[in-house]
């Protein structure tokens, strides 16, 4: 029979609190590595949950926030609009509005630096964009947009 003293057991039990919390560092490490560099939606090939016109789409967020969180929110929508104005963003994407019934909000759509030419796209042109629903901000925001021809 083996005899321990106390400072033996508690040098074992210490050891084996510090792998177990090396272990679970281990592990959430990989998962945040994981979720940080898994790919994105293929929003081109996906298929829309809804496709809507840009008013409508603003006043389901206006009307109810909670609801059309549910229904819209990370998830791939298609909008139909007039296209009120092109932005250059800051790190060389390109951030378009598209106009709803009210002249001061609309569909913000984010297009990924390299995904869209500003010469593309043209102030007062009617187009199709489908991205992914981010919420409402002053404006309901779509990112990773694509346009639909």
């Amino acid at each position: 029979m083996v005899h321990l003293t106390i400072n033996e057991i508690q040098f074992i039990l210490k050891k084996k609190i510090l792998i177990t919390l090396i272990i679970i560092a281990a592990l959430g490490a990989s998962y945040v590595y994981y979720q940080f560099n898994k790919p994105h939606k293929d929003i081109a090939a996906a298929t829309p949950v809804s496709a809507l016109n840009a008013a409508e789409l603003f006043t389901e967020f206006e009307i109810n926030e909670n609801e059309a969180n549910q229904l819209y929110l990370g998830k791939i929508v298609q909008v139909t609009g007039v296209v009120y104005s092109v932005e250059l963003g800051t790190n060389g994407d390109l951030n378009v509005l598209l106009m709803g019934d009210d002249d001061m909000f609309g569909v913000a759509g984010n297009f990924n630096k390299g995904e869209l030419n500003e010469s593309e796209i043209v102030e007062g042109e009617q187009v199709t964009i489908k991205g992914e629903c981010a919420g409402m901000l002053s404006d309901v925001v779509l990112i990773r947009c694509v346009i639909v021809k």
